[in-house]
């Protein structure tokens, strides 16, 4: 099995969706959550407890987006190799800033989860407006 490591930092619908997925590729998975009575391959209940399974390779963010920015800043700190964070990012612009601020230089691949980004009617449409076929669109 692959010995890619992988941390899970929430254990909702999406992030078990994820878990579920990534045990067909590896068994290094740390989940992050309070929740008891999961059953997961290793599971931290806090931040502290997750820096003890570095270093990872992959983070991702699942848990509920008001908690994104501080999970995003802790987790930048454990300088993954990557880290993949579900729509959307954060609730409010300024906290976009400081995230960007914190990765500064580090050589992290940051992704936000957008399935419908490559859509091929979502290009199409965004190729219309690029044209200015329609004119000016307000909304």
């Amino acid at each position: 099995m692959n010995r890619l490591k992988v941390a899970i930092v929430g254990f909702g619908s999406i992030g078990q969706r994820h878990y579920k997925n990534l045990l067909d590729v590896t068994d290094q998975i740390t989940v992050l959550s309070r929740r008891s009575g999961i059953k997961v391959i290793r599971k931290a209940n806090n931040f502290e407890e997750l820096k003890k399974y570095t270093p990872y390779d992959l983070i991702m963010i699942c848990n509920e987006t008001y908690k994104h920015k501080e999970s995003i800043l802790k987790a930048i700190a454990l300088n993954p190799k990557i880290i993949f964070v579900e729509k959307p990012l954060v609730n409010t612009l300024s906290d976009i800033s400081s995230i960007k601020k914190a990765l500064g230089n580090n050589k992290i691949h940051f992704m936000v989860g957008y399935r419908r980004q490559f859509l091929e009617p979502y290009l199409k449409i965004k190729e219309v407006i690029k044209t200015r076929k329609l004119g000016r669109i307000y909304y």
